[in-house]
């Protein structure tokens, strides 16, 4: 609980982006921000406008959409104070979703593919860039939407259908999905799967992937990635088919 209060406060959102900015550069191959905390921390309480948004924030009851949020202004170069802006939490994920339906924002070297969500009962909800488009703007997996979506036997991601735009027109998706489906449900939920340390040492066998990860609180799409050589591990562990079905 004091761990919140202090993260809710002007010095720990400070202590949260510069964190958040570090691990990001990270994972983009940039290099660190140009600047330490504690000149951050100088620069934000000197923009009249973050101590407006923060008391939006407060005043929303901390609702993430009004959460204060930097920007860079231009995807390909880090984090310097010639390259950030602020604006709100839900401003940016707007932005990010733009500048990847505009081709100015890429994650990873594949090609994005367009991905559509509909309700249970065949209702378009939205369009997305991308399966981590999806999973920005509805919290819901990337793992478990691109499963969905494709044949991998998950009839459905977060109470929704989910469709590769790709992947032939509507009527045709949706006049074979209950088939399809059902025979994909009936083709994978019978396949055992086994757990193996990192060293690749056998520790058990599972039923099905559906079962494996209920029984170690892990997610079916990501073992199924595993399986797949899509991903080394999910959980901690290495995964892969039994070889005899169950």
């Amino acid at each position: 609980m004091g761990d919140l209060k202090y993260r809710r406060t002007k010095k720990g959102m400070v202590t949260a982006t510069y964190r958040n900015q570090k691990n990001a550069c990270k994972r983009r191959g940039h290099r660190p921000p140009d600047y330490t905390k504690e000149e951050l921390k100088d620069w934000l309480f000197s923009q009249k406008l973050f101590h407006k948004l923060y008391n939006e924030w407060v005043m929303s009851g901390y609702k993430k959409h009004s959460r204060p949020s930097v920007d860079r202004k231009n995807d390909d170069i880090h984090y310097c104070f010639g390259n950030i802006q602020l604006m709100t939490w839900a401003e940016n994920e707007q932005k990010a979703h733009d500048d990847m339906r505009d081709g100015k924002l890429k994650h990873g070297t594949k090609p994005q593919k367009e991905i559509e969500q509909y309700t249970m009962g065949f209702e378009m909800v939205a369009t997305f860039v991308s399966t981590r488009d999806a999973e920005r703007r509805t919290g819901i997996g990337q793992g478990t939407i691109s499963s969905c979506a494709s044949d991998d036997g998950q009839l459905s991601a977060g109470g929704y259908r989910w469709k590769f735009v790709e992947d032939g027109t509507f009527e045709d998706w949706k006049s074979s999905f209950k088939s399809d489906a059902e025979r994909r449900v009936l083709r994978t939920s019978n396949k055992g799967v086994d757990m193996l340390t990192m060293e690749s040492e056998y520790i058990c066998s599972y039923p099905s992937m559906a079962i494996a990860a209920e029984l170690n609180g892990l997610n079916r799409g990501n073992i199924s990635n595993c399986v797949k050589g899509r991903c080394n591990s999910s959980g901690g562990y290495k995964w892969r088919l039994s070889d005899v079905e169950r």
